[in-house]
């Protein structure tokens, strides 16, 4: 508050208030997270996105479209970020993390590989990993997976409603060992797969979601 006191310095004050408590909860009134993680720009999007959803709930005669369901959560056993010394420009970081996140497709993940080492050179490892979740993520979202995560042991493959007979069969066609099919996951044998356990979860997710093993 000391700091601004120039006339005009609400707005500041608000940016920086955002800056210490975070944004919070879109179009909610508890405060969590902060708008410095994703941007500015993105958490306008977000906002905008709300309130047209909003907005087609009110539409006269119309009903409302069914909402998206949330991203699926992954964690991974992996350092994924853009070091300084690879980007050094912050905007540029936060503008290269906004795109990764929305990539959808395996294609759009070879392209945006192809981008940075054109602009930048050759992706250090943490950036490769960085694509690599963003490619797992879209293949969990096209199977209806809820989140993907990591214990000592296992990785566990949560899927959105259940195991349907069709995906079962799917995963059980890959035949792979350390590979086991529950009512509401499939769990991969982490220790099993050793060192290539990138490439084989991918795999499992890409026939989950239909696509060729």
């Amino acid at each position: 508050m000391f700091e601004a006191s120039e006339l005009g310095a609400g707005f500041q004050i608000a940016l920086r208030d955002l800056e210490i408590r975070g944004a919070g909860n879109v179009l909610g009134n508890e405060q969590s997270g902060h708008i410095a993680a994703v941007g500015f720009e993105l958490y306008s999007k977000l906002v905008s996105e709300a309130v047209t959803a909003l907005k087609a709930t009110i539409v006269e005669g119309k009903a409302a479209p069914p909402p998206a369901p949330p991203p699926p959560v992954i964690d991974l056993p992996l350092s994924a970020h853009i070091p300084e010394n690879y980007v050094d420009d912050v905007h540029a970081r936060l503008a290269l993390y906004q795109r990764i996140a929305g990539i959808s497709s395996a294609e759009g993940i070879a392209e945006m590989q192809a981008e940075l080492a054109d602009r930048f050179g050759k992706p250090p490892r943490s950036v490769e990993n960085l694509l690599y979740v963003a490619l797992v993520r879209s293949l969990a979202r096209a199977a209806r997976v809820e989140s993907v995560k990591t214990d000592e042991h296992m990785f566990h493959i949560r899927v959105r409603g259940g195991v349907a007979p069709d995906l079962r069969a799917r995963v059980e066609a890959l035949k792979m060992d350390g590979v086991l099919v529950g009512p509401n996951q499939v769990r991969l044998d982490r220790v099993g797969m050793g060192s290539r356990w990138m490439q084989l979860l991918a795999r499992v997710l890409r026939a989950m979601g239909g696509g060729d093993a």
